[in-house]
C-alpha cells in the first residue's frame, strides 16, 4: 500500500480487500484516468525491490460508476476486469467497463 500510495492523491483511499486484494477509490475519476493511474501502479510495483520478494507484479481490474450503479455492480465488474487480468497472464490492468449481472 505504501507504494501505491505514492501515485494516488489524497483524496484517493485505498484499503485491504481479502487476503491479497486491494480497492482503490478515486472520487470524481474519468475511467480513462482511472486506468492511466493503475498503469502507473502496475509498472511501480514491477519495478520496485522489495526485501521480502523480488519479481512481484500486479494484475489490477478498473471499473467506473455507472449511472445508478449500486455498490455490489461496481465491485463485480472490477472484480471481473481482475480475473480477466489474471487470466490474461497477470501483471497488466484491464477496464472493464460496463457489464455485471450481479444483483447487489
Amino acid at each position: 500500500s505504501s507504494v501505491i500510495k505514492k501515485v494516488i492523491r489524497k483524496t484517493d483511499v485505498v484499503a485491504r480487500w481479502g487476503g491479497e486484494e486491494f480497492v482503490l477509490l478515486m472520487p470524481n475519476t474519468e475511467i480513462e484516468v482511472a486506468q492511466s493511474v493503475a498503469e502507473k501502479i502496475r509498472a511501480l510495483i514491477e519495478n520496485t525491490k522489495f526485501e521480502v520478494a523480488s519479481d512481484i507484479t500486479i494484475s489490477i481490474g478498473v471499473a467506473g460508476l455507472e449511472g445508478d450503479d449500486s455498490r455490489g455492480k461496481l465491485i463485480c465488474r472490477s472484480d471481473h476486469a481482475l480475473y480477466q487480468a489474471k487470466n490474461n497472464g497477470r501483471n497488466c490492468v484491464i477496464t472493464h467497463a460496463k457489464t455485471c449481472f450481479e444483483n447487489k
